[in-house]
């Protein structure tokens, strides 16, 4: 399970930084005088952060985030991967059989203005590998979260926002519960 989850990690990251060489227009056959040189509609966005679990099940993590979009002018959608690890020392039960997870989901990013400084909205839904001891579970993912992109310059953004992430959680001796966390991310796109 572990050479399968590499491996799929390995194919996006290989398909993402593929995705992110420049494109030229074919401009032999169109002599508009277009002075665009370039054209790239591909967005990377990398982000990591920290939430504290919320509720009754809720687990407090560490995460890191790969997500590949097109990106068209306020929208974006995407297929993203990540890493997220149980911090232990904010765990209240003894009997939890999570270490980490790795999510693979659809990333959708709403922007609401074309600003430097523009306020977003993102909702992620797909399947996460939640790993504990030798064997694997495979749970519903959901992120979402709410926060600004400052415009660098043309290619690059900065990010901050408010996180939310949902997943099952298996315990020892316990039905599996539904885990909420709330935080922060920081990342930055390109």
């Amino acid at each position: 399970m572990k050479k399968t989850i590499a491996l799929i990690i390995i194919l996006i990251i290989s398909n993402i930084a593929y995705s992110q060489q420049d494109v030229q227009p074919d401009t032999s056959q169109n002599n508009s005088g277009n002075n665009k040189s370039k054209v790239n509609n591909n967005q990377l966005i990398i982000e990591t952060g920290y939430s504290w679990g919320i509720g009754e099940w809720g687990q407090s993590v560490f995460r890191l985030n790969f997500i590949n979009s097109l990106k068209f002018s306020c929208y974006s959608v995407g297929i993203g991967t990540g890493f997220s690890i149980l911090n232990r020392s904010q765990n209240q039960y003894d009997n939890i059989r999570f270490n980490y997870q790795v999510p693979i989901f659809l990333d959708n990013r709403v922007s609401f203005s074309k600003k430097r400084i523009r306020p977003y909205l993102s909702f992620g839904i797909g399947l996460s590998f939640v790993s504990h001891a030798m064997l694997a579970d495979l749970s519903l993912f959901i992120n979402s979260s709410t926060g600004v992109s400052w415009k660098i310059n043309d290619k690059v953004s900065l990010i901050m926002a408010i996180a939310y992430e949902s997943y099952n959680v298996k315990y020892d001796h316990a039905p599996t519960r539904l885990s909420h966390s709330l935080g922060f991310s920081t990342g930055i796109s390109f």
